[in-house]
């Protein structure tokens, strides 16, 4: 870790001064500041006062545990970072660490490079975790119904009832439109305005897929299914789970896509040549479907 993190602080809590003598040079040699805490009580009171990048909690404090600690910062904070530090590690306090929501936990006497390297990945993956959130946002800021221009009365009933099926728990959805008309937008609209925001995002053009890739690229496939299988392949129902999966030009489309239950589960059944043979497969996604002229229903 590099000085640029200076602008970041970790607390150290401990009771023993040395320990937090050690921890707080280690720390600042990576880059950071810190604060320092020998109880409960002021742990508390300085994560509420400096909210910082990531807590170094000692389990056995003096005034009680670091577990209640954890508790009430994650109780208000459920994002916090929070790495547990102990001289007697216990599998029922790592349990209920881990189970607390606490990042990692590490033993003493404590090894540096371990803790470094730990606390390193987890201040990345709250990077990450922020800047994914961003995305998300600005995604949802760019693609929402009020971006979509239309006065007359029936592109405004149009975008009413794409809205209620955005806040809906309908599975499968049907745009119909000529082509040019929007109709990837109003998809776009209706999973960035919907619960499965958080979700991918995932669009075919079925028109280009070729016939001997269709289901491949829809259903992927299992190590050795063919020739040139190495590896398993997740196909594109399995890589929208949670989101949606839009099929434009469906139309275009020949495969039959079997059994679609009500609800907001689908049951997936390759078709009966497909090598080698697999069982159905669940996976929780809304199906979004294009098309510019009568195709698949």
């Amino acid at each position: 870790m590099s000085p640029k993190n200076t602008n970041e602080q970790i607390l150290v809590v401990d009771d023993d001064e040395a320990i937090r003598w050690t921890l707080r040079e280690a720390v600042q040699s990576w880059g950071f500041a810190t604060v320092e805490a020998g109880s409960t009580a002021e742990a508390i009171k300085q994560f509420h006062a400096e909210l910082p990048a990531a807590v170094l909690l000692d389990i056995d404090l003096p005034d009680g545990s670091g577990l209640d600690v954890l508790r009430e910062i994650k109780r208000e904070h459920p994002e916090a970072i929070v790495i547990m530090i102990t001289g007697n590690v216990q599998v029922d306090n790592t349990i209920s660490a881990l189970r607390g929501g606490a990042y990692d936990f590490i033993g003493k006497p404590i090894n540096l490079e371990e803790l470094r390297v730990t606390l390193r990945n987890a201040i990345e993956a709250r990077q990450l975790r922020r800047e994914v959130e961003q995305v998300r946002k600005e995604r949802a800021r760019e693609f929402n119904f009020k971006q979509i221009v239309g006065e007359s009365p029936a592109m405004k009933k149009m975008l009413s009832l794409a809205a209620k099926v955005a806040e809906s728990e309908v599975s499968s959805v049907l745009l119909q439109g000529e082509s040019g008309t929007g109709k990837d937008l109003v998809a776009k609209a209706i999973h960035y305005g919907s619960q499965r925001s958080e979700g991918p995002f995932v669009a075919v053009n079925c028109a280009a897929l070729p016939a001997t890739l269709i289901e491949s690229e829809l259903f992927g496939y299992e190590k050795g299914a063919f020739t040139d299988a190495k590896a398993r392949k997740e196909g594109l129902f399995e890589q929208a789970e949670g989101g949606t999966l839009l099929l434009d030009e469906i139309g275009e489309l020949e495969l039959s896509l079997r059994e679609f239950e009500n609800g907001d589960w689908l049951s997936l059944k390759p078709p009966p040549a497909w090598p080698p043979p697999r069982p159905p497969f669940w996976l929780r996604a809304r199906l979004a479907c294009a098309r510019c002229q009568p195709g698949v229903e």
